[in-house]
């Protein structure tokens, strides 16, 4: 499809305007949030290449849910000094954040068996990353999504930058300092299992 003085979108990326523009936001923050993804995927050819900065790049992750539904697992990030959900930066020539997601997890959790659990992206999220060394202070737009763990026994640390990775209860999670946009998505997560 080619919008008007923009370039022609790939099959890929046609498919992942579709799927933000099916996505319901559900607060005002996140709805702004997805008007600026879908303008910057289709006003920027390069909005998922890590060098592109202004305003920032497209990245992926993804929340994992415990085969009985009882938490979340996150891995603390060294750089960071956060637990945060697994997910990264696109390959060069990358441009399907599922697939980008599906790469991350495994590479940082060792997790290959998981479902997706909604057809689109469950959670949208942009927010910034200040400057470090040769890299200007720009903007994540982050396409999250929830998959399912069918056997949590697969995961394992082995992401060197990665100081722990452990499942969270939801009582844990509730006591633990998490940013506005992780709040949300646990948010999300209970409210499609409103028992636990």
């Amino acid at each position: 499809m080619t919008h008007p003085g923009r370039y022609s979108l790939s099959p890929a990326r046609q498919k992942l305007v579709e799927s933000l523009e099916s996505c319901r936001a559900v607060d005002a923050p996140e709805e702004k949030d997805r008007r600026r993804m879908i303008h910057l995927l289709v006003t920027e050819a390069a909005c998922f290449d890590r060098g592109h900065f202004v305003p920032g790049h497209f990245t992926a992750s993804g929340f994992l849910l415990a085969p009985d539904h009882s938490g979340l697992l996150l891995i603390h990030h060294k750089k960071l000094g956060r637990w945060l959900q697994p997910g990264g930066h696109a390959l060069p020539n990358e441009d399907d954040p599922l697939e980008m997601v599906k790469r991350e997890i495994e590479e940082e959790t060792g997790i290959v068996d998981i479902e997706v659990k909604t057809p689109t992206p469950f959670d949208l999220d942009i927010h910034r990353i200040p400057a470090k060394g040769n890299e200007p202070a720009h903007e994540h737009f982050d396409i999250r999504y929830l998959f399912l763990v069918n056997d949590p026994t697969q995961v394992r640390r082995c992401y060197e930058e990665t100081n722990d990775i452990r499942w969270f209860t939801w009582d844990e999670l509730a006591a633990t300092a998490l940013d506005p946009g992780m709040m949300r998505v646990v948010a999300k997560v209970r409210g499609h299992h409103p028992d636990r």
